[in-house]
């Protein structure tokens, strides 16, 4: 079947449309920082979102092995990024140019590029048994800023110390900035 021009015309503008409107499955449209929206309803540290984390109490260290954006498995012990809260493995995201893209995969393949199984040490408090929250740091540098700083994690709460972060990262357009998603929190909440 052959189109006409114009009918390419409207093709091309539905597929635009339907391309925009895409915000009714992933989101209403680009997140707001945590500042302006508010604490997620739950917390990537498994902790209630009106409790804050435990204060870090003992020093984990060792080569790090990515599960996800915001943890990680340091020797045998899993430690959940406190502070923060990256897309979960099979949430979708759209880029700037609309296409879907798992960003839960490509945040932790992300980080996994930048630690490359090298060492960390992280400052941790335990949850439960084998599991741990607190800050990890890589060469010095500080693994959960960074994650925030690149756009690839947000703030999880407007208590977190990476709130000013997170809005410097959104208004740069920098990683899930770039594009539209649905804060990790919302997606869980909607996805449980």
């Amino acid at each position: 079947m052959k189109y006409r021009p114009i009918q390419l015309r409207l093709v091309t503008l539905a597929v635009i449309a339907l391309g925009a409107s895409g915000c009714a499955t992933f989101g209403e449209d680009r997140p707001k920082p945590a500042k302006t929206t508010g604490p997620p309803d739950r917390s990537s540290w498994f902790l209630p979102a009106d409790q804050s984390p435990p204060e870090p109490t003992e020093t984990i260290a060792g080569r790090a092995g990515v599960l996800s954006g915001d943890t990680l498995e340091v020797d045998d012990a899993v430690v959940v990024l406190s502070g923060i809260d990256a897309p979960e493995p099979a949430q979708l995201c759209r880029r700037e140019s609309g296409l879907p893209y798992r960003c839960g995969e490509d945040m932790a393949a992300l980080l996994e590029q930048r630690l490359q199984r090298d060492r960390v040490t992280c400052e941790v408090a335990p949850l439960e048994s084998g599991v741990y929250t607190g800050v990890c740091r890589h060469y010095g540098a500080n693994l959960n800023e960074w994650m925030v700083r690149q756009g690839y994690a947000v703030a999880n709460n407007v208590d977190s110390p990476y709130v000013d972060i997170e809005r410097e990262a959104a208004l740069a357009g920098r990683g899930l900035w770039a594009g539209i998603f649905e804060r990790p929190s919302d997606w869980r909440e909607r996805n449980d």
